[in-house]
């Protein structure tokens, strides 16, 4: 209750709901899916009792719906299936795939086909071509690298330095590999709520573009760092507690980074509070994944 009501306090929240965003209800259903897969593993590992087994498996597949439900609207979370399929949860994968693409099916029923090839398109372009990408609005790796190195005349008059649009791609890239390789390395032996957690963050500051209201998944990353330092109380340590706190408030405090005076040369390093705090919080996380190994 008491992370609930903190959650609620959050800019991204507000900001979800003030636009009617769909974040709140993708949060449901990463939280659904950690459950369920939660539940699987116990059964997995033999700690759950014997009677009532079956159902317990039948709701970890199940975790699967939530997960293709997510992906057929958003792809949010994408890092999470590589994530899943290290830990070998392939039944719950091939579920959230039947999901994701029966919904997608409905979906091309009423649209039909043409936007998908440019809706693939319009992803590689916008990596390093759309001049309005370079905007502070955009909470990500992509529109980092950009704000940084790509003028345009409306949204970023006075980058930092003027380069070629294959620099921002190419940071972005080797960003996005250093992060997934590392989460790569703790995937199949960390516990699933922290491997979870920094899959989830990896996939809002990785993504294209996340604004104020994509942050609002964090809820679920943010609440499994406290859980983890509520279970042992020797893990709550003051440079531990302030790095959390650190993470918390670049996330979720009211910052103005849209304001025209973090356009202007150096002060574009000041202007993304929000991307800083998801890598913030998926070191702290991949810190505690390290400190779980070395106890192991």
């Amino acid at each position: 209750m008491a992370l609930a009501a903190g959650a609620l306090l959050a800019a991204p929240v507000h900001e979800n709901f003030r636009l009617g965003q769909v974040y709140a209800l993708l949060l449901f259903g990463f939280a659904l899916t950690l459950c369920q897969v939660r539940r699987g593993e116990a059964v997995r590992r033999g700690e759950a009792v014997r009677r009532g087994e079956a159902v317990r498996r039948w709701r970890a597949l199940a975790g699967g719906i939530p997960l293709g439900l997510v992906a057929a609207l958003k792809l949010s979370g994408s890092p999470l299936w590589l994530v899943l399929a290290l830990r070998g949860h392939w039944r719950t994968l091939g579920l959230a795939g039947l999901a994701g693409l029966g919904v997608g099916g409905i979906g091309f029923v009423f649209v039909g086909w043409a936007g998908l090839p440019g809706f693939a398109l319009s992803l590689i372009e916008h990596t390093g071509e759309m001049g309005w990408a370079a905007a502070t609005a955009f909470q990500t790796v992509p529109s980092f690298f950009q704000h940084l190195t790509r003028p345009d005349p409306v949204w970023n008059p006075q980058p930092l330095w003027e380069l070629p649009a294959w620099v921002g791609r190419v940071g972005t890239l080797a960003v996005g590999g250093a992060g997934l390789a590392q989460l790569w390395r703790r995937a199949s032996t960390a516990s699933l709520e922290m491997v979870f957690a920094a899959a989830l963050t990896l996939g809002v500051v990785l993504l294209p573009f996340a604004e104020e209201y994509h942050y609002t998944l964090l809820v679920l990353p943010f609440a499994a760092a406290v859980g983890h330092l509520a279970g042992d109380n020797r893990r709550v340590k003051p440079l531990r507690v302030a790095w959390l706190a650190v993470a918390v408030l670049l996330v979720a405090a009211p910052i103005n980074y849209k304001d025209p005076w973090f356009f202007d040369g150096w002060h574009a390093l000041l202007a993304y509070p929000r991307m800083y705090g998801g890598w913030l919080l998926w070191g702290w996380l991949m810190r505690a994944m390290a400190d779980e190994a070395s106890a192991a």
